[in-house]
């Protein structure tokens, strides 16, 4: 199946609902991935039978917490990671019994190596731009798919996002999470604008677009 903004529409809404169940109550911190854009990624990797994922950036942990809560066995990497989002996260999984992996480590310094040895879905929200468009280039062949932060045409004050441009030079096969995506699902992000920006439109204006990169282990 072809990697299309209405195949990521459809597939989001499939498990919607399981989603939102598991998620429940989960409290989003500043900065973070959106909440839409997390619907996205769990139902991609649910929707292409994938047990465990592979994160890289985890800061204040919503994303981590999300992706634990959804089931998936988590490696999560974090170069410069907070105590108290370490320990909350470690409760959490012992308390739960979900299966956390917290590595504080440059991803940078292991990507191809992890991408080879656990072949899932991979989540770049650390390093950015260029560098996180460099590391999925080396990880896609031994990836269903990828997901990198912050793809926005344009960065924040409007110049152009250097990241984005070496997405497009890339070659590699990829869709960005935009406008037609958060008119549908947008309503989850409500907490999130509110804490960052004045409004949704002002949120997503630069850098909080993210991109789905079709890897070579994509299951059609």
């Amino acid at each position: 199946m072809a990697l299309t903004t209405s195949h990521l529409i459809d597939v989001s809404r499939k498990y919607l609902g399981s989603f939102m169940e598991l998620t429940s109550g989960t409290k989003y911190w500043p900065g973070g991935i959106l909440p839409s854009e997390m619907l996205c990624f769990c139902s991609l990797a649910w929707d292409q039978q994938q047990s465990e994922v592979v994160e890289s950036g985890r800061k204040h942990g919503f994303s981590t917490e999300i992706l634990m809560k959804c089931g998936f066995r988590t490696v999560s990497f974090e170069i410069d990671p907070i105590q108290e989002t370490s320990n909350r996260l470690a409760r959490l999984a012992v308390e739960n019994a979900f299966d956390l992996n917290m590595r504080n480590e440059d991803f940078t310094r292991f990507a191809h190596e992890v991408a080879y040895v656990h072949q899932c879905p991979m989540l770049i929200d650390g390093p950015k731009g260029r560098k996180a468009v460099n590391i999925t280039k080396e990880a896609i062949e031994s990836l269903p798919f990828a997901a990198i932060h912050d793809m926005s045409e344009k960065a924040e004050g409007g110049n152009p996002n250097v990241g984005r441009t070496a997405l497009n030079e890339s070659g590699l096969e990829f869709v960005i999470l935009g406008d037609e995506f958060a008119e549908e699902f947008g309503n989850l992000d409500s907490g999130a604008w509110k804490s960052d920006y004045s409004s949704r439109a002002e949120m997503t204006r630069y850098g909080f677009h993210m991109a789905i990169i079709k890897g070579n282990k994509w299951n059609d």
